[in-house]
């Protein structure tokens, strides 16, 4: 910022995103940030670049408004460079790849996590697209070649009923294709759900945030999830041929040696 500063004095930055909206008073006092913008910042950044256009006072600390999500414009993908999850082995997905969101907001309340999650997307609210606006996009996305895509929900799956609709509504009209998801151990011990996203969706590749193999570890960050569950998802995964990215966290302030020995074993 400071670079940007010196050699363009004459342009605004605007600081949002995760880290403005946490914490908002260490860019509110930088000197070269011109404006901060917290929360969503779809709705609001248009609405601030027009302000500024016309030289009106605004002030420093703009608060982003919610936005509707099943009522924006799809993405403009030619706007994109093009995407692919390189860093996935045994990864059997080919060009051209794409990413989705059906859903913002995770309703669970992880300490590491929650708290940043609620400033941004508030309070544990979910808000998900309608089923009918999720295929018409994919079927945009079919028709300039999709052939692999990942679904980039915080968590998806967490609302399985709308989940069970829009697999419905999918296998009436597509094969499944190559499919990386985000998703917990409370939706992936489901084995009916996790055999119905590998056949419908075409599931290879689940990132799930296992965390800790310590049961103390889990309840200290508020996962709802136990050593047991951990290893009912990832069995289940196994059984029907997902391949895993395991999320885990070491260093945790209550975690202890043993702790570390039961997440290694």
């Amino acid at each position: 910022i400071r670079e940007v500063r010196t050699r363009h004095p004459e342009m605004k930055i605007v600081a949002g995103g995760l880290d403005p909206t946490y914490s908002t008073n260490r860019w509110t006092s930088n000197p070269d940030v011109d404006y901060v913008l917290v929360g969503e910042g779809e709705l609001s950044v248009p609405k601030m670049i027009k302000e500024i256009r016309e030289n009106k006072e605004i002030p420093k600390l703009q608060r982003g408004e919610s936005i509707d999500v099943d009522n924006i414009p799809y993405i403009n993908r030619n706007d994109w460079e093009p995407e692919f999850p390189y860093y996935m082995r045994y990864w059997s997905g080919q060009h051209r790849f794409f990413t989705m969101l059906t859903s913002r907001a995770c309703v669970y309340k992880c300490t590491f996590c929650a708290p940043a999650s609620d400033l941004m997307f508030g309070r544990s609210k979910e808000r998900r697209r309608s089923i009918e606006n999720m295929m018409g996009e994919i079927r945009q996305l079919k028709a300039m070649g999709m052939k692999s895509w990942m679904i980039h929900d915080d968590n998806f799956a967490q609302n399985k009923e709308w989940v069970h609709r829009f697999m419905d509504a999918y296998e009436k009209e597509f094969k499944p294709m190559p499919l990386i998801i985000q998703s917990r151990v409370n939706i992936m011990q489901d084995e009916e759900m996790v055999k119905r996203l590998r056949d419908v969706l075409g599931l290879e590749w689940a990132i799930i945030g296992f965390e800790s193999g310590s049961d103390q570890v889990l309840r200290a960050l508020n996962k709802n999830a136990n050593r047991k569950m951990n290893l009912i998802a990832a069995q289940n995964c196994h059984k029907y041929g997902i391949r895993i990215f395991a999320n885990i966290m070491f260093g945790t302030p209550t975690e202890k040696h043993e702790d570390v020995d039961a997440t290694v074993d």
